[in-house]
């Protein structure tokens, strides 16, 4: 999982300055759904080495299966799931570098539950 952390302060980014709506709670796994997907595909889009954007994957399907599972069904409706997600990823756009705390806390946090390593060791190594 070194390779979250790295994803977020290796790839190049300009952090952008913003007053934003949203804590972003590491310990929400619609949180960390959000903000895996967004640093998912900020590693693919900055060409980052493929260790890390296979992290990221394995991180982003991880929490996007807790989150349908939480919150039974809920996000079927997609505007519900727009209107409560939009505001998250509004905040990480705002400022991804000031996320790396929290990705990192969502890494580690699925990275201590038995579950995730069976889940993330079914993937096919790159």
């Amino acid at each position: 999982m070194r390779y979250l952390l790295s994803a977020a302060t290796l790839i190049g980014l300009s952090a952008c300055t913003s007053a934003s709506a949203v804590s972003i709670d590491p310990k929400n796994d619609v949180h960390c759904s959000v903000l895996s997907f967004y640093f998912h595909g900020l590693a693919k889009h900055n060409q980052a080495p493929s260790k890390q954007v296979f992290a990221t994957k394995r991180l982003q399907d991880w929490y996007a299966i807790k989150m349908r599972s939480a919150e039974g069904g809920r996000y079927s409706d997609s505007t519900v799931m727009q209107s409560e997600i939009e505001p998250i990823l509004k905040t990480i756009k705002d400022d991804p570098l000031s996320m790396r705390d929290e990705v990192k806390a969502c890494a580690d946090r699925a990275v201590v539950e038995p579950s995730f390593n069976s889940f993330a060791s079914s993937y096919l190594r790159p």
